[in-house]
């Protein structure tokens, strides 16, 4: 499950730097995934509207793949959870520091 959610969050952010991709291009920057789980987790709907990364008509007969709103959303939602965690974890060592700190002052 680990590496399906590792998976996960790279393709979104891998999605997430570029303007418009091919499902080739996905496919050989990341080999591990399998077409199911992209299908499954990605694009889920024929809808772009439900899907995280939506398929587009370029007009001359091409498709490109990009992250839909939807897709950019569920990033950004990581990223927040990502610096939160960070945040704290910050907030916890300068805790520990000052305590241990204020330790030396009594004893020192």
């Amino acid at each position: 499950m680990k590496i399906k959610k590792d998976l996960y969050v790279k393709i979104l952010e891998w999605a997430h730097n570029k303007d418009y991709f091919t499902e080739q291009e996905l496919f050989n920057k990341f080999p591990k995934l399998t077409k199911q789980f992209y299908l499954d987790t990605f694009r889920g709907s024929t809808s772009n509207d439900n899907c995280l990364i939506g398929v587009y008509d370029d007009k001359k007969g091409s498709f490109y793949n990009s992250l839909t709103a939807r897709g950019r959303s569920e990033y950004l939602k990581i990223k927040k959870k990502w610096w939160e965690k960070t945040w704290i974890q910050i907030l916890f060592i300068l805790g520990a520091i000052a305590g241990i700190l204020g330790l030396f002052s009594l004893f020192g």
